[in-house]
């Protein structure tokens, strides 16, 4: 609560000192109505500035709008209180305005849109504006990053079965033709006479 009303004290003593010198943007109404833009980095993303919270200088853009018409633009680096992070526009004529703020290279913590009523007397509306730095993902460099190790001992394993799936069904089927399979097994008896016939042949003409 003490922080809320020394904040608003701040913002009225502003207002007065910018009410005395008068400097802002002149919209095109010619009325004696004000509207103010506080921009600020709200650091604990809490929509209201804090004591420790510093102001903004650059990088906001603010549109005043009436009836849905833009009828003034500024940038805070070129507004005359930059250095206390307000944008003010000035004679303006009773009414309803938007107030529409941007800005690049933040990410709001208070809305981008904001209706204001502007009189020709009395302090001014003044919006705050509150935005975090955007945080930026790193810089993917060249370099290949090696698989997990679980992912590493994962894939060592299956080829590790593959390759012996296929030496066990290898082996299978040199066991199935060579030794189980009938008609191969006729083959190889059958072959196996044949050279011992011919062995004792050969024998026989020696001795001959």
């Amino acid at each position: 609560m003490l922080m809320r009303r020394y904040r608003r004290l701040n913002l009225i003593i502003d207002c007065c000192l910018m009410l005395a010198l008068g400097s802002s943007v002149h919209a095109q109404d010619t009325g004696g109505g004000q509207v103010w833009v506080r921009a600020f980095i709200d650091r604990d993303g809490d929509g209201a500035r804090d004591v420790s919270e510093p102001l903004l200088t650059s990088g906001v853009t603010v549109d005043l709008l009436r009836d849905g018409v833009v009828i003034a633009s500024a940038l805070l680096e070129n507004a005359p209180y930059a250095a206390q992070g307000l944008i003010g526009f000035q004679s303006l004529e009773p009414a309803e305005y938007s107030v529409v703020i941007a800005a690049a290279q933040l990410t709001p913590t208070t809305p981008n849109t904001v209706l204001v009523q502007v009189r020709d007397s009395g302090l001014p509306p003044i919006v705050e504006f509150g935005g975090r730095p955007l945080v930026t993902a790193p810089a993917v460099s060249g370099v290949i990053t090696p698989p997990d190790e679980a992912l590493t001992r994962l894939i060592v394993s299956a080829l590790v079965g593959v390759i012996a799936a296929g030496v066990i069904a290898f082996v299978g089927f040199l066991i199935y033709i060579f030794g189980l399979h009938p008609r191969y097994a006729r083959a190889l008896q059958t072959a196996q006479r044949l050279r011992t016939t011919g062995s004792m042949r050969t024998v026989v003409v020696d001795e001959e």
